[in-house]
């Protein structure tokens, strides 16, 4: 298989280059799970948890974006979490078990992605946040727009 490495500020990863394959969901899936196996045992045991800030643990993904593996620094749990605090939304800044879900804090905010599966970039989000996966942005903004018209009914049926 021939793969081209890249290199971001925050991610590094691997692009698939080769002529279609039927078998590249599944290679890239493991390459995705022995890095982030790799990279737990490197770092700590908060692996795919969100970091607790101790002392050399690090929050990080692993996903398989389709064509591609890369590895980030945070992950989309981070970054939802952050926006929650930043709105006023939550008052935790980190779960650290991995068990954790406070559903007080799930009602606050609606996370919309295409990456749910083990080696995807938006399976941490469940943890803090409500998640609706969809296929495309076509179906995304279908729902987006059916959300906008249950809240503008909602809000002129209490006046």
């Amino acid at each position: 298989l021939k793969f081209t490495a890249v290199r971001k500020p925050f991610a590094t990863g691997i692009l698939y280059e080769g002529e279609p394959n039927p078998s590249l969901p599944l290679f890239l899936d493991e390459i995705a799970f022995e890095v982030r196996d790799a990279l737990q045992d490197h770092f700590s045991p908060a692996g795919l948890r969100l970091s607790s800030g101790l002392t050399g643990s690090l929050a990080f993904c692993t996903f398989n974006g389709g064509r591609d593996v890369f590895v980030d620094v945070g992950s989309k749990a981070v970054g939802i979490r952050s926006l929650q605090r930043y709105l006023g939304l939550v008052e935790r800044y980190f779960v650290d078990d991995e068990n954790a879900v406070f559903e007080d804090e799930l009602a606050h905010t609606l996370h919309v992605g295409d990456q749910f599966t083990r080696a995807g970039n938006d399976l941490l989000a469940r943890k803090v946040a409500s998640t609706l996966w969809v296929s495309e942005p076509a179906e995304t903004l279908l729902f987006v727009e059916r959300l906008r018209r249950e809240i503008s009914e909602r809000r002129y049926s209490c006046i």
